[in-house]
């Protein structure tokens, strides 16, 4: 176990586990409560013996619901090994503590990993323990008889029920049911359809869903469970009501006037306050399980689930896939199959895809047993040819490749079915005119068209994306297209995309004429009869069908084989794509495929050979739900759950590798938890100072914003700006986290890899030690599939250095803030008046360029020339100016060339990108933070807060592909840049360019949790260009050097006239000037306009100057690049010109400044913040003590404090 040590102690505010009061950091390090709960004499064993102590010496208080919940699991364990044979292994030991703790979830987990038979166990246990009326309910009536037959082995008192009974039985059973003759009721979806009347007086303690995607086939399920559960119809309606009124809010909230949004909010607070009212009078509500692999819910319905219970129904990745996936082109489809057959032999299932028609399951048939092949359809009920399958009375199953068919999810043979046939890629048929009624399929349209050179493309894409970006409610806009008008705020959108669908159309109707077929990324468009149609890959109907072949079997997994016959090459590529979503296979020809060594493996991981695996949960906490959203998202649609305020996603991945499952639940901080509190027992600016040792103990209390005005702050229960009550505490997400904690096996912390996420972590892995002892670190710089998976597999531990400097920083940002704040607030009486280390210095070269600004006026005449070029001239009065601009020709006086070698630019770091977003696409360092957090959390570049320009070799990969991909592989030349550092450079982190991206987006191959504007665009486009061109070949460019003369002055201007050699130029753009090569000595440049401007020497900086500047002088790290500019805006010191997003000091910043510089002069130069920061750094490779950093600032300060007042003198 490992034993971190700080050379910092510190106090935690209400953070004991126990007694929820303060607590030393010492304590939470070793896990235990304060030494209030339990004194140091006491202290003599693990968790367990703890919570005896606490017990025996009645202190047990916050930690007794552990006690409980273990007494329970015990129990439960040992009922479990005693009816089954066999202990709790994997992830049932995870999921049995939330059964356990009465929770309601959705188990979101691959097949075959042991969730029923959990939750076999679990009713059992419920049932007969506690008496508990249960309902289980499942798809098919296959599974309903094998859950049944389970059942009635380890309990008493279990009817089954399913409509192809035998009529005696059926009857015989629904009298049970009408009499309520049952602790356990087993049935299908079906039965709640057609007989609910049957059990609607019911009320049951349990219920069980099998599959959610049948129960949700008919929406009114949905109400009938929660009935069923004791919920009254009231309830259910004012749930759905408000579901109703919050999707309204979120979708219209940006784009409609806030009289309409203030109405919509209104009506929510009152529905939740009626919720609340109607919960609180409903008591023993029982507990909902559902237990689904493939959670795909449609529509909002469902959505009632997390107003009442508190999740939401999601479907990560569908099984465990240890399946060989091959294809066959061929035609001749009949005659195809029926050699395939005789080859594989009994044990397949034949999937007729949908556009096909069930009818085509008839031919399928007659031609297999015309060729003497025993086979069975299966459109309805699907257990009596399963039944025939596992006795060998048949050879194959023939149906319907429909996500919802019955042979496709609800079937579990592994012994009898080792193969499956796919006649056609599975596959949505949709005519042309319907399918571009969808606006993410209408751009993928467009952009081909775009791609294809075609004129009018490019401006109508450019008007469907500016569309889009406004559009906040995508439901409406659908109905509204499909009516062809709209009314109101939507009218003008809803006439662009109409304009734009008709195009889109009629061009690809006209490309269909010319070809019959025709691909659009994974869409195949085609030319039938009298129709044009696109076909959409169903990729995980196919995932879901495929699957049925390898499963689960005495604790290892069988290999499965799967063939799609079909004769279009592109159509299988196009699944492919869609398939790389869920998982890294590939598909393969078949006739490379050694199939006699795979029928072996078949038989031989049917007879106890199949490949071993473990299954965990693990519980990932990163910082920013945009991230927990898009990790979520890598194996599918996750489930949500809600623990308060903080919300869970969960989802499952396997380690193709070894086949390892980790079942996954992922949420997020919302950045720290904690902060220095301001001045509380004792402490200045909340760090107690112990003089007879030089110690410095910070003080950390939660965090708390006010719901109100948003204003953030530590240490009171109100807001102290506004004075509301409403207040959030972070305290609710340590508490959730808490209980999160005791229901896995292990805890990843994976908050940012920088300073600020190396003390979240710290502090996540203080606030959960006494709950789980197994946290594990990991370090993430691109939120990808491929680096999470990576970063799993080599956890490493949390930097105690990192830590220490971090709180050193903020001890050394918050003593010098406050001493300088309280300094100004007692000048001017204002208390949102602020000063900082990082801050000040920053203002000051502002006012220091303003003042060179204002000193250096001048007039600029700006000439527009024949040649297209704009020559700028500074003059030193208005007069000249005007003089000057009466030129009608510039003298060409001097013309000399140079070949120059130029060298790509190094891929971006913080400091050079910020710079690059204000000077070329005038975002100002803010909002260029912002933006690239976007694209950091979205998983399409790395993390943006570095000062590194080492690329790693999958980033050299990334541009090798796209080079090849652009058949650009001749430019191709790697370079790492540099060799240290932790860090690595801002880069994309797929081979997409900005057209690329485009295309994966509006096809679905890649998804992001964010919607992209025109800005992140931008700002990912310079990201990608820039790095690309890194890893490409030096340019050469013939440069002209030009002297032009205008009157009496003369000017020497120097630009690339063009290249011998493009290089990285070719996505790299370096502006040409063509004329510059053209044009001879003594030549006269017309001049077509003139205009002038009062300008300066010195031009004002702009928030990329100001970066750039930090970095030069060492000042600011870039976490803090923006914060120290935007700093100064808040409090009022510089303002930004709208325009061209020049700072600008205002009165109170000039005021300012000059007080701070004549009472603190040396603390708030630059000279000593350099040295700070130097010093700071050298915490975090070990060369300094953090606290000899505090005792000498401390020293600086002390001299500007009064003692004996605790205030600024």
């Amino acid at each position: 176990m490992v034993a971190y040590v700080l050379r910092f102690n510190a106090v935690y505010v209400g953070l004991c586990p126990n007694c929820m009061g303060d607590i030393s950091l010492d304590r939470l390090l070793k896990g235990l409560p304060c030494d209030r709960c339990l004194p140091d004499s006491f202290i003599s064993g693990d968790s367990s013996e703890v919570i005896d102590i606490l017990s025996r010496f009645q202190r047990l208080y916050g930690l007794k619901w552990l006690k409980i919940l273990g007494d329970e699991f015990s129990d439960f364990s040992k009922f479990f090994e005693s009816r089954l044979g066999f202990k709790l292994w994997g992830a049932q030991t995870s999921w049995a503590k939330r059964l356990l703790s009465l929770e309601s979830f959705a188990i979101i987990a691959p097949t075959g990993v042991g969730k029923t038979t959990l939750l076999i166990a679990y009713v059992a246990f419920r049932a007969e323990r506690y008496g508990w009326r249960i309902l289980y309910v499942t798809p098919t009536e296959n599974l309903a008889r094998q859950v049944g037959e389970r059942l009635a082995k380890i309990t008493s008192s279990v009817i089954v029920y399913y409509s192809s009974m035998p009529r005696r039985i059926r009857e015989d059973v629904l009298n049970k049911i009408s009499s309520g003759d049952y602790r356990v009721l087993v049935v299908t979806t079906s039965f709640l359809e057609k007989r609910f009347k049957d059990i609607a007086l019911r009320r049951f303690n349990l219920i069980v869903v099998d599959d959610v995607d049948s129960l949700m086939r008919d929406s009114r399920n949905i109400d009938r469970i929660l009935i069923l559960l004791g919920f009254s119809e009231e309830t259910i309606r004012t749930a759905l009501e408000l579901i109703k009124v919050k999707l309204r809010l979120s979708k219209i909230r940006a784009s409609n006037p806030s009289d309409i949004v203030e109405k919509l909010e209104y009506t929510s607070l009152e529905l939740e306050s009626k919720l609340r009212r109607l919960l609180q009078q409903t008591t023993n509500n029982g507990q909902l399980i559902v237990a689904s692999a493939t959670g795909r819910p449609r529509g909002y319905r469902h959505l009632v689930f997390r107003e009442l219970l508190n999740f939401e129904v999601g479907g990560g990745s569908d099984y465990i896939r240890n399946i060989i996936d091959s294809y066959i082109i061929d035609d001749n489809t009949l005659d195809c199959i029926v050699k395939l057959v005789k080859s594989l032999g009994p044990g397949g299932l034949i999937f007729v895809s949908q556009y096909l028609g069930k009818s085509y399951i008839d031919q399928v048939v007659v031609a297999l047993r015309r060729n003497g092949i025993r086979v069975e359809k299966a459109i309805a009920g699907s257990w009596r040819s399963v039944l025939k399958l596992e006795r060998g009375d048949i050879d194959v199953i023939v149906s319907i490749a429909s996500r919802y068919g019955v042979a496709v999810r609800g079937l579990d043979a592994p012994r009898a079915i080792k193969y499956t046939i796919f006649i056609g890629v599975p596959a949505r048929k949709i005519r042309v005119e319907d399918a571009l009624l969808n606006p993410m399929r209408l751009t993928r349209v467009l952009i081909q068209a775009r791609d294809e050179g075609v004129s009018d493309a490019q401006s109508i894409l450019s008007n469907v994306s500016k569309t889009l970006e406004k559009v906040s409610d995508y439901s409406m806009l659908l109905r509204a297209l499909r009516r062809g008008e709209a009314e109101g705020l939507m009218a003008d959108t809803v006439n662009i995309l109409i304009n734009a669908y008709r195009w889109a159309t009629s061009w690809l109707k006209r490309k269909l004429l010319e070809g019959r077929e025709y691909m659009i990324g994974t869409m195949l468009a085609t030319h039938e009869g009298l129709e044009d149609y696109i076909y959409i890959p169903d990729v995980l109907t196919y995932i879901q069908a495929s699957g049925r072949a390898s499963r689960l079997l005495d604790g290892k997994m069988t290999l499965g084989l799967s063939i799609i016959i079909e004769s279009r090459l592109n159509l299988v590529r196009a699944l492919e794509s869609r398939l790389q979503l869920y998982s890294d296979s590939k598909i393969i020809d078949y006739s490379t495929l050694n199939i006699e060594s795979i029928k072996k493996t078949l038989e031989d991981t049917r007879s106890g050979n199949g490949r071993e695996f473990n299954v965990k949960s693990s519980l990932v906490i990163v910082e920013s739900p945009t991230k927990a959203r898009t990790i979520a998202w890598f194996w599918g649609r996750p489930g949500k759950k809600r623990i308060g305020r903080l919300i869970v996603y969960e989802t499952s991945m396997v380690d193709d590798a070894s086949g390892n499952v980790i079942l996954l639940q992922i949420t997020a901080s919302r950045g720290h938890i904690f902060e220095l509190v301001e001045n509380l027992n004792n402490s200045r600016y909340g760090v107690i100072v112990n003089g007879s040792n030089s110690d410095y103990i910070p003080i950390y209390g939660s965090i708390k914003r006010c719901k109100s005005c948003g204003y953030q702050f530590i240490s009171s229960t109100t807001c102290p700006r506004c004075g509301s009550s409403e207040v959030f505490d972070s305290k609710i997400i340590v508490e959730a986290l808490r209980r999160l904690a005791l229901t896995v096996d292990e805890i990843i912390i994976a908050t940012d890899p920088d300073r600020e996420g190396e003390k979240i972590a710290f502090d996540i892995y203080l606030t959960l030690k006494a709950y789980n002892q197994n946290i594990r670190r990991v370090v993430i710089r691109e939120v990808t599939k491929r680096e999470f998976t990576e970063a799993l597999k080599n956890a490493t531990l949390i930097n105690i250095k990192l830590v220490e400097s971090q709180i050193a920083r903020r001890i050394s940002d918050r003593l010098i803030g406050y001493t300088l704040s309280d300094y100004l607030k007692n000048i001017y009486g204002y208390k949102w008046l602020g000063a900082g280390r990082v801050q000040s210095p920053v203002l000051g070269w502002i006012i220091e360029r303003f003042n060179a600004w204002a000193n250096s006026i001048v007039y600029k005449v700006c000439f527009k020339l024949k040649v297209g070029y704009n020559l700028c001239l500074p003059v030193e009065s208005k007069s000249i100016a005007e003089s000057i601009a009466l030129t009608d020709n510039i003298l060409v006086s001097n013309v000399a060339y140079l070949i120059e070698d130029l060298s790509p630019p190094p891929p971006y770091t913080t400091d050079t990108l910020l710079y690059d977003a204000s000077n070329k696409l005038g975002l100002n360092a803010e909002r260029s933070m912002r933006i690239a957090q976007d694209l950091f959390e979205s998983g399409l570049i790395t993390y943006h807060r570095t000062d590194s320009t080492r690329v790693s070799q999958q980033g050299i990969l990334v541009a090798k592909n796209y080079l090849e991909e652009r058949g650009l592989q001749e430019y191709f030349k790697p370079r790492v840049w540099s060799s240290s550092g932790a860090h690595e450079c801002i880069r994309p982190t797929k081979p997409l360019d900005l057209e690329g991206l485009e295309k994966a987006l509006s096809e679905g191959t890649l998804r992001i949790p964010i919607r992209l504007t025109w800005q992140h665009k931008a700002l990912y486009d310079a990201i990608f260009r820039r790095f690309i061109a890194s890893q490409m070949i030096e340019a050469k460019a013939i440069k002209s050097i030009i002297t032009l003369t205008v009157g009496s002055r003369s000017i020497s201007i120097e630009e690339i006239g063009d290249f011998k050699i493009y290089g990285f130029t070719r996505v790299y753009s370096y502006k040409i000037e063509p004329w510059t090569l053209t044009v001879k000595q003594g030549d006269s440049i017309e001049v077509l306009d003139a205009k002038i401007f009062k300008s300066s020497l010195s031009p004002l900086y702009t928030s990329g100057d100001i970066v750039k500047i930090m970095k030069e002088k060492n000042v600011g790290r870039p976490s803090t690049y923006h914060k120290a500019i935007e700093a100064n805006k808040r409090h009022g010191y510089i303002v930004e010109s709208k325009k061209r997003k020049l700072l600008i000091p205002t009165k109170l910043g000039l005021e300012v400044y000059s007080i701070l510089k004549n009472k603190f002069n040396p603390i708030i130069s630059e000279d000593y913040t350099r040295l700070l920061e130097e010093k700071l750094d050298m915490i975090e490779v070990n060369s300094v003590d953090p606290k000899n950093i505090i005792r000498e600032l401390w020293n600086d300060l002390e001299k500007y404090i009064t003692t004996n007042e605790d205030k600024v003198s």
